[in-house]
């Protein structure tokens, strides 16, 4: 529940919070990804809803290029029958889409709508999912086996086989390998720890 704000752009920090750092439409973290840049969506568009500009709950944590893609649409017309982009706070979106391995797959006519719309599998993207899911499987590969030698040494101390001294050498050894992976881990997944508001 952030203050409220004059202008929408001074509740980027507490979206982004909001939504983990993630593209509310591409998942794509902003930490790595296919934009450097993340901007704050207006789920229904300025242009037609102009009351709800610096409305909150109008307000997405995006990606530049989803954003750009989504643009100013919105269904319209005298029956509203265009497809809808459906709202990420509304909905269950696994029930519209679901990511199979890296390419996005509709599963209802919106959700067939939303990955055509946002181009959310254009090929230089679903390159680079696969490679995310490779990377972050390498390093919880990495740190399951520092984790494995961790419990070894604990137990090895705990028996008695090793000193303290040594132990504490070790371990801190050991820790300190961990710091690398763990920290590339949270840059993939978009978990880095984010400054105070």
């Amino acid at each position: 529940t952030p203050p409220q704000f004059g202008d929408y752009r001074r509740y980027k920090p507490y979206l982004q919070r909001e939504f983990d750092r993630v593209c509310v439409y591409c998942r794509t973290p902003d930490t790595v990804g296919r934009s450097p840049l993340f901007h704050v969506d207006h789920y229904r568009p300025k242009w037609l809803f102009e009351p709800l500009t610096t409305s909150y709950t109008n307000l997405f944590y995006c990606c530049a290029k989803c954003n750009v893609r989504k643009g100013r649409y919105w269904p319209h017309g005298p029956t509203a029958s265009s497809p809808v982009i459906p709202n990420p706070c509304d909905s269950i979106m696994f029930t519209h889409m679901r990511f199979v391995g890296g390419v996005v797959e509709g599963r209802t006519p919106a959700g067939t709508f939303t990955v055509e719309k946002l181009d959310l599998n254009e090929p230089e993207v679903v390159k680079f999912r696969d490679a995310t899911f490779r990377v972050i499987g390498l390093l919880k590969s990495r740190l399951a086996e520092i984790d494995t030698k961790l419990k070894k040494l604990r137990k090895k101390t705990r028996k008695g086989e090793l000193t303290q001294c040594d132990s504490a050498r070790a371990e801190a050894a050991l820790l300190a390998l961990r710091v690398v992976p763990a920290t590339d881990l949270q840059m993939w997944t978009g978990t880095l720890p984010l400054p105070p508001l």
